[in-house]
């Protein structure tokens, strides 16, 4: 991603703030993401307090992890000289969780926010007042294939990992430069974006095909009865999809949905454009050359999976001139494979 197209440019007179400089760190909601980032902190050379705000149980268990010096329920404790907040992935209430350390954060505080529930924090940080705060959201590449709470922390989490950093405002880049230097240290990629893009792709890929397909299911199962869906076929790949759409239901999408809904409103009324269009080409028998023009569009993306996917042999034949020709014949010929 060039970070000249989606990321904030930089401000003169904003002065760094530097790692060293931070006497305590408040992890709002203890969990492998919240743990793995104050380890990696301590890995790239922050020594000060780490206070936890979780149950007693969590505490402790994050404290005998050494993801934790300390911790309590409360956020005013926590707050209490902090110059830097990292908030967890979940949380009963994300709205009132940020409202709640906007008002007692001190002033520049750094807030790095993980929360699963995104696209809500503009709205709350306008509603507060505190253009004080340095907001910058954070998003690890393929989260679900990493972050279970029960995975044990570790200060290596991060290494090969690709996080999204996202700046609100051009006065947050220091902030987001130290916390990039510290995580890129720590072995992880970082790419920056503006909120506002990455909610965009977000609700692209994620949010846009999942209400779609709500409507498709919506309408089989509106003139469908379920005595003319064979289990065999079509009853498979119905229950696949509909229990996909239940394990949405009870997690946090709703909330999602909420937060990124001016993104998802512009896109659908872009759907529903594109919808009229195919139709047409349809009616018109255009719609094979519309689909081998997506594709060839794609085609690199297909190329970078391949080559991602590619497995590495290695064949040790320690210098012996017949394996190498053996070897040598079978790469010239698939089919001895």
């Amino acid at each position: 991603m060039n970070f000249a197209e989606t990321g904030p440019k930089s401000q003169e007179g904003i002065v760094d703030p530097k790692l060293n400089d931070l006497r305590k760190i408040a992890l709002g909601g203890v969990d492998s993401i919240t743990s793995a980032i104050a380890l990696s902190l301590k890995r790239a050379g922050y020594k000060g307090a780490l206070y936890g705000v979780d149950s007693a149980a969590v505490i402790t268990q994050a404290w005998n992890n050494g993801c934790v010096t300390d911790g309590g329920t409360e956020w005013k404790d926590a707050l209490t000289n902090c110059k830097f907040v990292v908030l967890s992935r979940q949380s009963r209430n994300y709205r009132t969780r940020l409202a709640k350390v906007l008002e007692l954060a001190e002033p520049e505080t750094i807030i790095l926010d993980a929360s699963s529930v995104k696209g809500y924090a503009e709205e709350v940080i306008v509603a507060s007042g505190r253009e004080d705060i340095r907001h910058i959201g954070f998003f690890l590449v393929h989260e679900q294939d990493h972050a279970t709470d029960d995975a044990k922390p570790s200060h290596f989490f991060f290494d090969g990992k690709t996080i999204i950093l996202t700046p609100r405002s051009r006065t947050d880049l220091a902030a987001f430069k130290m916390l990039s230097a510290a995580l890129e240290t720590c072995g992880a990629k970082v790419i920056p974006m503006y909120p506002h893009a990455f909610y965009e792709r977000l609700a692209m890929l994620d949010f846009v095909p999942d209400l779609l397909e709500f409507l498709e299911l919506e309408a089989v199962l509106a003139s469908t009865s379920a005595d003319k869906i064979t289990a065999e076929h079509l009853g498979q790949r119905l229950y696949a999809r509909l229990k996909r759409l239940a394990d949405l239901h009870q997690s946090p999408w709703h909330d999602s949905l909420i937060g990124t809904r001016s993104q998802i409103d512009c896109l659908l009324a872009n759907i529903q454009l594109s919808i009229q269009t195919v139709r047409e080409d349809l009616l018109a028998g255009s719609f094979e050359a519309r689909v081998a023009s997506v594709l060839a569009k794609g085609d690199y993306l297909h190329q970078q999976t391949i080559d991602a996917a590619s497995d590495e042999i290695v064949v040790a034949t320690k210098g012996d001139s017949r394996s190498c020709r053996r070897l040598l014949v079978c790469c010239r010929n698939p089919a001895l494979w």
